[in-house]
């Protein structure tokens, strides 16, 4: 489990969902920034001893903080980039390339 010296997470030991509930909270604990004095790493070993819902439970939280955090002219400038190539598809201009042959292009030139 996830240690911390603090009241709060103490009582979140005692939580009414049990050791898995409590690992959530202590981790939605050190998201907020007040404990982030833990290592990263334990956080991720305590998280993947979590039960496959509680992982995606905690996995949705993540993205949806990252989701709050972006930058509103990044998300224009995508939008953009997403209906200029679609212009460019349906005009003719490019054409489709399967994604196996995408992977297959990338992975030699990683050689």
């Amino acid at each position: 489990m996830i240690e911390a010296d603090n009241k709060t997470m103490s009582a979140s030991n005692k939580s009414p969902g049990g050791p898995n509930e409590a690992i959530i909270s202590k981790v939605e604990y050190l998201i907020q920034g007040t404990g982030m004095s833990i290592a990263l790493k334990k956080i991720e070993d305590d998280a993947l001893k979590l039960p496959a819902r509680s992982r995606a439970r905690l996995a949705e939280r993540l993205i949806m903080s990252l989701e709050e955090t972006a930058e509103p002219q990044a998300e224009r400038e995508w939008l953009v980039e997403i209906e200029r190539r679609s212009v460019e598809l349906k005009s003719g201009k490019v054409r489709r390339v399967p994604a196996g042959k995408v992977f297959k292009k990338a992975r030699a030139a990683l050689r």
